[in-house]
């Protein structure tokens, strides 16, 4: 089994994280292993991914979540149980990442938001939106400047004191080719990337969190036909 650090949890797992995640020698918080799960709930969600919608379903300690031909999760306050439906390695590693520990951790009582996070003077700035809002993006363009990713995706505030902190997750960026573009950055092939910075100066501790940014998604208006008035003119 090994044992990795994320969003300041110490998880036990027989998924492999190693270049992800930062390794971790404390005690386990949360274990994350595979099994069968005999649990199917029936209510369809918002969420969809890779063109399939989630169900959800509560249970007597936390919830299950399912993408039908993908994973099925059973997640506690300390457990998240994984079924394999049919997906790769990556695709495993990135819903238990992006989804189930998010569950996790929301269950322990933090905020969770769906957003981009990073590291400016020693604070954390979050940026929320729309699907296709740009937080990603944003964030990519960050980076590129030399700034540190705390989370892509899933961004978990914990307050202490009455102060908000933000729980680095780990730097990954999943970001559209067309904006890798925009920022200068060579792609080849393929429509999404996925961006791996370096653990070397990623942070362990909590950071203070600065500032929650809301970015708009904006729609041009559609061009509008211009009707003259048509001036009627006098039958002499």
């Amino acid at each position: 089994m090994n044992k990795y650090l994320v969003f300041g949890e110490v998880i036990e797992t027989d998924i492999n994280f190693d270049g992800t995640l930062l390794e971790a020698t404390a005690r386990k918080s949360i274990s994350i292993t595979e099994s069968w799960i005999n649990t199917n709930p029936r209510r369809l969600t918002k969420v969809h991914r890779q063109g399939i919608q989630a169900r959800f379903g509560f249970t007597e300690d936390g919830a299950i979540l399912v993408w039908d031909s993908i994973v099925k999760f059973k997640v506690s306050k300390s457990t998240i149980q994984y079924e394999n439906l049919g997906c790769d390695e990556k695709t495993l590693k990135l819903f238990t990442l992006s989804e189930a520990i998010g569950i996790a951790l929301f269950l322990k009582g933090n905020f969770v938001l769906h957003g981009s996070c990073i590291l400016i003077n020693d604070e954390a700035q979050i940026f929320i939106g729309e699907p296709g809002a740009g937080k990603s993006t944003t964030a990519t363009a960050f980076w590129k400047a030399g700034k540190i990713i705390l989370s892509d995706d899933l961004s978990i505030i914990k307050f202490i004191d009455n102060k908000p902190y933000v729980l680095p997750a780990f730097p990954r960026l999943k970001v559209w080719k067309d904006a890798l573009n925009g920022l200068g950055i060579d792609t080849k092939g393929g429509t999404k990337y996925l961006i791996q910075p370096s653990l070397e100066k990623f942070p362990r501790e909590l950071i203070p969190l600065e500032s929650i940014t809301v970015l708009l998604k904006i729609i041009p208006q559609k061009r509008r036909r211009v009707y003259q008035p048509y001036k009627l003119q006098p039958n002499y």
